[in-house]
C-alpha cells in the first residue's frame, strides 16, 4: 500500500513538473518563433535584474514543502494550515512586489548603465515582469500546499490550464501588443493558477 501511495503520488508529481516547465517554457520557446531573436535578447536582459528573485523562486518550494506537509500531517487543523500558507504566499509575493517595484521606479538608468543604452526603450518590461514573478511565486506558494495535501492531480490539471491558456491567446497579443503582450500572457496565465489553486485550497 505504501509503494501503490508513493508511486501514485510520484507519478502525478512527474506529470505536474513536465506540466509547469511547459507552462513556464513555452513562451520563451515561442518569443523568437514570432518576434525574432532580438525580442527573445531583450526579455533575456531584463531577466538577469530579477535573477535574485528566480533563484528564490526555484529554492522556496523545495524549502516549504517539506514545511507544509509536516503541518498537514501532525495535527495541526486544517483551517490554521490554510491560513499560515496564505500569509506565507501574501509575504513572498509581496517581497517580489517591492523588488520588482524598486526595479521599476531605477529602470530607466539600470538598463542604461548595464547594457549602455541598448535597451533603454524597454523598461516597461522590467514592471511587467515584476507582475508575472509575484503571481507566479504566490502560485508556487499554493500549489505547494496543494502537493501537501496530496491534490497533485489538481496541479497537473492548473498547469495544463495554463498552457491552454497561453497558446489560445500568444498569438492575436503578440500581434496587438508585441512583447507587452507576451508579458501580459505570462501574467495572465500565473494569476489563473493562483486563483484556481487558492480556490481548490479553501475546499480542502
Amino acid at each position: 500500500m505504501v509503494v501503490a501511495d508513493y508511486w501514485g503520488y510520484e507519478g502525478w508529481n512527474i506529470l505536474a513538473v513536465a506540466a509547469s516547465w511547459s507552462s513556464g517554457q513555452i513562451i520563451m520557446l515561442l518569443i523568437p518563433i514570432f518576434l525574432g531573436l532580438t525580442a527573445s535578447a531583450v526579455v533575456a536582459a531584463i531577466l538577469n535584474l530579477y535573477r535574485p528573485i528566480s533563484l528564490l523562486m526555484q529554492s522556496l518550494g523545495v524549502i516549504i514543502l517539506p514545511t507544509f506537509s509536516t503541518w498537514v500531517h501532525h495535527g495541526i487543523p486544517v483551517s490554521e494550515v490554510k491560513q499560515r500558507v496564505t500569509k506565507i504566499a501574501l509575504f513572498f509575493g509581496g517581497v517580489v512586489a517591492l523588488y520588482g517595484f524598486i526595479l521599476t521606479i531605477l529602470a530607466k538608468p539600470l538598463l542604461h548603465l548595464l547594457y549602455a543604452g541598448k535597451y533603454d526603450e524597454h523598461w516597461i518590461l522590467i514592471g511587467l515582469i515584476g507582475l508575472m514573478a509575484c503571481s507566479s511565486i504566490i502560485s508556487n506558494v499554493f500549489i505547494s500546499a496543494l502537493k501537501a495535501f496530496n491534490l497533485v492531480k489538481h496541479v497537473v490539471h492548473l498547469y495544463l490550464i495554463s498552457v491552454i491558456i497561453i497558446v489560445t491567446l500568444f498569438y492575436p497579443l503578440v500581434m496587438l501588443l508585441g512583447l507587452v503582450g507576451v508579458l501580459l500572457l505570462g501574467t495572465l496565465s500565473y494569476v489563473t493558477i493562483c486563483l484556481i489553486a487558492y480556490s481548490k485550497l479553501k475546499k480542502v
